[in-house]
């Protein structure tokens, strides 16, 4: 009593149609997947107390929380919050990373805590299926805010680390000055004393 069933050997559906605009709500199950949406070039909208929360274009571009999404994904907050986006992961040693992929031949990339309670950023491999591909780490953030280029263990708030028999010293860390100003680092005691190390432009 009160359910509604429709039943059919070749790909059944329930269509609800406006007759002003033509616009199609359809329902239809495959033989391996099923459909909810609309029938035409109309947005389609999932709502939450009477209130659009979710909302898919005629671009396909998704917006929550926005019945105009502005890009392919597109997250509005009411006022008085920050939007937020969480990936969690509560089964150890696994974390949470988002992957950035290219077409083949072209470097793929991650960023996320790729299972060692670290933050990085990297590689992950050169075709198009980057979630199949092996994360290797090229930058590390660790909880105590030390960051690492070539290390996922950094001792210092900047550790550098290569592994080569390079001699070249640009290869390891540059500081360029393409004005007409100074190229130098600065070293700084607050409150005591400052020292700069560098290249003077007008010598």
């Amino acid at each position: 009593t009160g359910n509604l069933e429709i039943r059919g050997a070749t790909n059944p559906y329930l269509l609800v149609k406006d007759s002003t605009n033509n616009l199609e709500l359809l329902h239809q199950a495959f033989d391996s997947y099923a459909v909810v949406g609309t029938g035409n070039n109309y947005a389609f909208s999932l709502y939450q107390n009477s209130t659009r929360v979710l909302t898919i274009d005629t671009n396909q571009y998704v917006g929550i929380g926005t019945e105009t999404p502005q890009t392919h994904f597109h997250v509005n907050s009411t006022a008085g919050q920050t939007p937020k986006m969480l990936l969690s992961n509560f089964t150890q040693p696994y974390g949470a990373v988002v992957l950035f992929g290219s077409n083949a031949s072209y470097y793929n990339y991650f960023a996320g805590n790729s299972s060692n309670n670290k933050f990085q950023i990297g590689t992950a491999g050169t075709d198009i299926t980057p979630e199949n591909n092996t994360l290797t780490p090229l930058i590390t953030l660790n909880y105590t805010g030390y960051v690492g280029i070539g290390t996922d263990a950094p001792a210092a708030k900047l550790h550098l680390y290569k592994d080569d028999a390079l001699v070249d010293a640009s290869e390891h860390f540059l500081i360029e000055q393409a004005g007409t100003g100074d190229a130098y680092l600065s070293f700084l005691l607050t409150g005591v004393r400052q020292w700069n190390y560098g290249i003077d432009n007008s010598d």
